[in-house]
C-alpha cells in the first residue's frame, strides 16, 4: 500500500563574508574549496566522500555567501563546523527551504514527471542487460530557486548499503526547492510545483490527440512543427492536466499542509540552535 510522507531536506543560509577568500574559509573552518565553491564533506566506512553541505558566493553580489546544509544529518562536530562559518556570517539569515516526500510502494512514482515549459531536463539512468531505468531526474538548474529533484531513493539506499526499512519495496523520493519564510509561502511554492508534477495517462483522450501529445511527450515530433494555435491548444492540455493522473501530487499537497506546522516547529528549532534570523 503506498504510503507519502514528508520531512525537511536542506535549508540555506544567507550573510556576508566581508574580505574572506576561498582559502580564508579553507583555514578557519576545514570546508573544501572546489570548483569555485566550499564543500563540508565526510568519509563513509568505503572510502567515499559524502556532501554534507555546501556554500558558494553569490554571482551577482560580492562577498554574499549561501550555504545549504541539511542540519538533522550532521554530527556535533559537523554542527560546530558550519556554526563558525554561521558566527563569522554578518546580517546571517533564512533564505529558503528544501522539502522532501517520501513515497514508499508506488510503482508508478518513478515513472512521474514534471511538465514545464522552457525548463531543462536533467536524466540519469541505470542500464542493466537490455533494460534501463530512471535513477535520477533533475527540472531546473541547481542555483533555482524552482529546482525539483526525483530518484530512487531504494537504489541509492542499497548502494550504499544502508538498512531498508521492513515491507518497503519500491522507494522513490521527490525534493523541492520552496521560495519563502512561512508555512503559507511554502504551501503555495510547493502547490505550484506539484501541479506540474503528473503521470501520463493518454488512453482516455481521443485518437488524435493521444498519438500528437504522445509526440511531442516523447520529442518524436517539435512543437515548431504545429500551428501557434495547435501549440496553445496542448500546451493547455498538459498545463490542465488532460491526458494526466495527479493523484500522487494531489496526495502530497494533502500531506504536507497537514504537516505545516510540525515544519515550522522543527525549522524554527534548527534556527534557534544556529542563531539565525528568520
Amino acid at each position: 500500500m503506498r504510503k507519502v510522507t514528508v520531512k525537511l531536506d536542506r535549508i540555506t543560509v544567507s550573510g556576508v563574508l566581508p574580505n574572506w577568500s576561498l582559502q580564508d574559509i579553507h583555514d578557519e573552518t576545514g570546508l573544501v574549496p572546489r570548483d569555485g565553491a566550499m564543500f563540508l564533506e565526510r568519509e563513509d566506512k568505503d572510502g567515499n566522500k559524502e556532501n554534507m553541505a555546501f556554500m558558494a558566493e553569490s554571482p551577482f553580489q560580492r562577498e554574499h555567501w549561501r550555504l545549504d546544509f541539511n542540519p538533522a544529518n550532521l554530527t556535533v562536530d559537523e554542527t560546530a563546523v558550519l556554526g563558525r562559518v554561521i558566527d563569522n556570517m554578518e546580517q546571517a539569515h533564512f533564505t529558503r527551504l528544501d522539502i522532501a516526500f517520501d513515497v514508499f510502494n508506488d510503482d508508478l512514482a518513478m515513472k512521474y514527471r514534471v511538465y514545464r515549459f522552457n525548463t531543462r531536463e536533467d536524466v540519469i539512468e541505470t542500464i542493466k542487460g537490455r533494460s534501463k531505468s530512471v535513477e535520477t531526474m533533475y527540472w531546473g538548474a541547481r542555483k533555482s530557486d524552482q529546482q525539483i529533484r526525483l530518484y530512487n531513493k531504494l537504489v541509492e539506499q542499497k548502494n550504499k548499503q544502508k538498512p531498508i526499512p521492513a515491507g518497503v519495496e519500491s522507494w522513490a523520493r521527490l525534493e523541492l526547492q520552496l521560495r519563502g519564510k512561512k508555512p503559507a509561502e511554502w504551501l503555495n511554492s510547493a502547490t505550484e510545483m506539484l501541479n506540474q508534477f503528473k503521470l501520463a495517462n493518454l488512453q482516455k483522450l481521443n485518437p488524435n490527440d493521444r498519438v500528437i501529445l504522445h509526440g511531442l511527450l516523447t520529442d518524436i515530433v517539435e512543437w515548431h512543427d504545429f500551428n501557434k494555435q495547435k501549440q496553445a491548444k496542448y500546451r493547455k492540455m498538459i498545463k490542465q492536466s488532460d491526458g494526466f493522473d495527479t493523484k500522487l501530487a494531489d496526495e502530497m499537497k494533502r500531506v504536507l499542509a497537514d504537516n505545516l506546522d510540525e515544519l515550522q516547529a522543527e525549522l524554527n528549532g534548527y534556527l534557534a540552535d544556529f542563531d539565525i534570523q528568520k
